[in-house]
């Protein structure tokens, strides 16, 4: 027999006297009420009745039950409703409740198990009615009398309320499901999920956080005040930690108010979670602004965190798949097919923002003569070494990839020439003690071309200016930084 919720226990005693247990037998039929609670008298147990759902749930709001046993198949208000509606209530959530059925079917078993029974028993096995009984009683404390506010609202009522939430619960998992549509793409993904929650949540300011292969990264999508221009003011509203960098995209809906970055409200803040098998993938955070956090927001949210975490798996597994084929297999960094790719993009983004876009090309000094020298083991070393050290010198939102051969790119957006010029001084530097530890007496320095993005350049001009410094570089001595 199925068991749900809770497992039940046989035991021969009970540590509370059965006479001090309350049990609600809910049954239609008065010859199969009488059945169940003779066997349940005689084995001690207060046992009072109803013989529909509407009077259980006058009942049960009345007074506290250790125990609710129910027919499942009831007129108006069935045994799988009633459970429904004790299940959503918190005063009568955690009433164990047992479902009776004259037919031992696989939906009935089901429904039951959904509508969140801990126990299912066929009428036909009713000489387990005591043993089951015992067990899901045995080790539960009994039950405190509690006082609900509106306690004399129609049963009818409580039923369309509980039915409204479910169907509210599964249309928004429905639409949910419609992200498949995007999961391939997680800014995307991020940016349809916000319409989404916006459309049944009223927070000024809701965020996503994606965690994964391709990030960590943010999705913000803000109905209220927020400034032009102004990335470390969306790092701030999203409460990360002071000096964090990391790719944070922007959401404005339709007429949204854009002004001063003083005229944000954050307000309070609910962090939602965002898990699968335990394991955290991302979070959504909601910002209530001027007003109080709304317990509404919050539980739909949560409603929707729920629904999204297999997406968020599946967007994962997708990128850490392309991640495989856009990786170069020797130094672990992006091919450059990819990073030329994500050079477009972001060339694309610095048109749409004007936020200033640098790019560096790194080549290593005499790299022939160190594979020519020292063999060709040792020179991937040397590769492997220098893509550590400059996968390690930058910011997150920083792309390195390997550009060909002894030579690296490094997008760096949001990035003035000024700022580029101090990372690739850093890098340079860092770079001299790559081949510390390396078998030999291998020395290894780079001469690196830094180029700013105009609004005139496509990808091809904007990487030619990095080349040309890069040349200047290497005619001025090797080992140096040029800017274009």
């Amino acid at each position: 027999m199925a068991m749900y919720r809770d497992t039940a226990r046989v035991s021969d005693r009970s540590p509370i006297r059965p006479s001090a247990r309350r049990i609600l037998v809910v049954e239609d039929s008065p010859t199969m009420q009488r059945a169940v609670v003779t066997r349940l008298e005689a084995e001690g147990y207060e046992v009072s009745t109803a013989s529909s759902g509407e009077e259980a749930i006058k009942l049960v709001f009345e007074a506290p039950f250790d125990l609710v046993v129910s027919d499942v198949t009831m007129h108006t208000i069935t045994g799988v409703q009633l459970c429904r509606i004790l299940r959503d209530d918190p005063a009568t959530a955690g009433i164990p409740i047992l479902l009776l059925s004259g037919d031992d079917d696989p939906r009935s078993r089901f429904w039951g198990r959904k509508a969140g029974a801990d126990h299912y028993l066929s009428k036909r096995d009713a000489l387990r009615l005591v043993e089951v009984v015992r067990g899901l009683l045995e080790g539960r404390p009994l039950r405190s009398p509690f006082v609900e506010a509106g306690t004399d609202r129609p049963p009818i009522d409580r039923l369309s309320r509980v039915l409204d939430q479910h169907l509210f619960e599964a249309v928004v998992a429905s639409e949910v499901q419609r992200l498949m549509d995007v999961v391939h793409d997680r800014l995307r993904f991020g940016e349809s999920l916000l319409k989404l929650v916006a459309d049944v949540v009223s927070c000024p300011y809701i965020v996503l956080f994606l965690q994964g292969p391709g990030g960590p990264t943010y999705c913000v999508y803000a109905r209220g005040p927020w400034p032009v221009g102004e990335p470390e003011v969306a790092a701030t509203l999203v409460a990360l930690e002071p000096g964090t960098k990391l790719d944070v995209e922007i959401v404005h809906p339709a007429g949204s108010w854009l002004g001063e970055p003083n005229a944000i409200e954050v307000g309070e803040v609910a962090t939602i979670p965002v898990r699968v098998r335990g394991e955290r993938l991302a979070e959504l955070r909601l910002f209530s602004g001027m007003r109080p956090m709304a317990q509404e927001d919050v539980d739909t949210t949560k409603i929707i965190a729920k629904a999204i975490g297999p997406l968020a798996k599946s967007l994962f597994l997708m990128e850490e798949t392309r991640l495989l084929a856009l990786t170069d297999g020797l130094t672990g960094l992006y091919n450059r097919r990819h990073v030329a790719d994500r050079l477009a993009r972001e060339l694309e983004r610095f048109a749409r923002r004007g936020t200033p876009l640098c790019v560096a090309i790194c080549d290593i000094d005499h790299f022939k003569r160190i594979n020519d020298h020292y063999g060709h083991n040792v020179g991937d070393n040397v590769l492997r070494a220098v893509s550590n050290v400059l996968r390690s010198s930058v910011r997150r939102t920083d792309i390195v990839g390997r550009w060909g051969g002894e030579e690296f790119l490094v997008i760096l957006p949001e990035s003035t020439l000024a700022t580029a010029r101090v990372v690739a001084e850093r890098l340079r530097l860092g770079l001299e003690h790559a081949a510390d530890g390396l078998d030999g007496d291998v020395h290894v320095t780079a001469s690196i071309g830094v180029a700013l993005a105009t609004a005139e350049m496509n990808t091809d001009q904007l990487l030619e200016a990095a080349d040309r410094a890069l040349y200047r570089a290497k005619s001025g001595g090797r080992n140096r930084v040029e800017m274009a």
